[in-house]
């Protein structure tokens, strides 16, 4: 079971999440300069969330969304070998 962190605290996550990848790498992954990242993480418009690693399983996973960018990063204990990934949301047309 993964321990996530209330996005209600944006410091503990943020925190949190440099602790898998930078606000530097999260900022270039998403294209965006880090003033922007932490602009618009300010204004609520990039969401950042983290499940702690447990004893069960090891692994961190920070999520972060932007628009329909929705960047993963998952971190195994050996912090050499973090998989990123980025995936771009859909929304479904009414068919009315």
């Amino acid at each position: 079971m993964r321990e996530h962190i209330s996005s209600k605290n944006e410091d503990a996550v943020i925190q949190a999440a440099q602790a898998v990848m930078s606000v530097d790498e999260m900022s270039r992954r998403l294209g965006l300069s880090v003033p922007e990242f932490s602009r618009y993480t300010g204004l609520g418009i990039i969401k950042i969330s983290v499940a702690e690693a447990t004893e069960d399983n090891g692994v961190s996973e920070v999520v972060v969304q932007h628009g329909n960018k929705v960047l993963i990063a998952v971190c195994p204990p050996d912090p050499a070998s973090v998989e990123y990934e980025i995936r771009f949301l859909r929304g479904k047309r009414s068919s009315e």
